[in-house]
């Protein structure tokens, strides 16, 4: 990659795997093999193509797609610019067997958040439904709920199902002053300004 270029990218989000500039590849088809959205464009970064598995492509278009290329791509949770590598898509496409109208709309780590809150709400819900929890259990579900409550997932009616599931943390027996700690520090959250 010349200095133009480690310039242009120089504000572009790292991949934990790709990096942060184009992969250049002098693969340059002269034509766009049909694929029109992704082939060309503002989008597609020059000389990154890699070559395509047809064959491995579920739901396609009328045209078969032959080549993958670096992608600009700005994420639509923190806004910042990421590159979607033609490698990545070549894995989303063949290996993951995902359908070639899906892309990356959001960065790596947004795409881990995502994920890890996607995790936690299915505990949440896990926990709720259990008809008899333990201390530790409880003290759990609660903070998942604060969490996802933050996250904005939840509204502020949650708030107040966690106060009466914390008042219900028992005292008196093994351990019993760790989980009235942790209770009264998620306590102290429920009731805080910013809630």
């Amino acid at each position: 990659m010349d200095m133009d270029q480690a310039d242009e990218f120089a504000d572009y989000l790292e991949h934990p795997r790709f990096g942060r500039g184009p992969r250049l590849t002098d693969l340059e088809p002269l034509d766009n093999w049909g694929w029109q959205y992704l082939a060309s464009g503002p989008e597609r970064i020059p000389h990154t193509g890699v070559r395509a598995d047809p064959e491995r492509h579920v739901n396609t278009f009328h045209y078969a797609v032959e080549y993958y290329f670096d992608l600009r791509r700005v994420c639509r949770d923190c806004g910042r610019k990421f590159i979607f590598f033609a490698e990545e898509q070549k894995h989303w496409y063949e290996d993951l067997q995902l359908p070639l109208h899906a892309d990356a709309v959001r960065c790596v780590g947004c795409r881990k958040a995502e994920r890890g809150i996607a995790w936690l709400r299915q505990r949440y819900e896990e926990l709720l439904a259990m008809t008899s929890r333990t201390a530790e259990e409880t003290l759990e579900l609660v903070g998942a709920g604060l969490t996802l409550v933050d996250e904005g997932l939840f509204g502020f009616r949650v708030l107040e199902h966690m106060r009466a599931i914390l008042k219900s943390v028992p005292s008196g027996t093994d351990g019993a002053d760790e989980m009235r700690g942790r209770a009264d520090d998620l306590l102290a959250r429920v009731q805080a300004p910013n809630f």
